[in-house]
C-alpha cells in the first residue's frame, strides 16, 4: 500500500524522501512510519505472545529507515518497478532478513 501511494504521489514524495530543503518533511515522514510500525510491532507481540529479541526502539527505527529508503528507491525507479512485486520483496527482507536478501546460506551472518 505504501508503494502504491508513492506512485500516486510521486512528485510530492520525491521531494520528501530526498530530504530537500531543511529535511524536516523527511523526518516527519519517517517519524510517522515509525509510529505506525510501533503500533504494528506491539500488536504482533501481543498476538504472538512473544518478547522482542532486540531493543524495541532499535527495531522500529531501523525498519522505518528501511521503509523510507524503499520508498526513495521506488520513486527513483519510476515506472519500471511493479509496486506489488517491490512490496513483496520489502516484506521478504523484513521477514527473512538481510542475509537472505544477500543470498547467504541460513546461519551465516555479517557483522555490524
Amino acid at each position: 500500500m505504501l508503494l502504491e501511494q508513492a506512485r500516486r504521489s510521486h512528485d510530492v514524495l520525491a521531494i520528501i524522501v530526498r530530504g530537500e530543503g531543511d529535511g524536516e518533511p523527511l523526518r516527519r515522514f519517517a517519524g510517522r512510519i515509525a509510529e505506525v510500525l510501533a503500533e504494528d510491532f506491539d500488536d504482533e507481540l501481543l498476538q504472538s505472545g512473544t518478547a522482542p529479541r532486540a531493543d524495541r526502539q532499535l527495531v522500529i527505527r531501523m525498519w522505518a529507515a528501511s521503509l523510507t529508503a524503499a520508498v526513495a528507491w521506488f520513486i527513483d525507479a519510476d515506472e519500471r518497478v511493479d509496486p506489488a512485486k517491490a512490496a513483496a520483496e520489502v516484506n521478504a527482507i523484513a521477514e527473512l532478513g538481510w542475509s537472505w536478501a544477500a543470498g547467504r546460506e541460513a546461519g551465516s551472518s555479517g557483522s555490524a
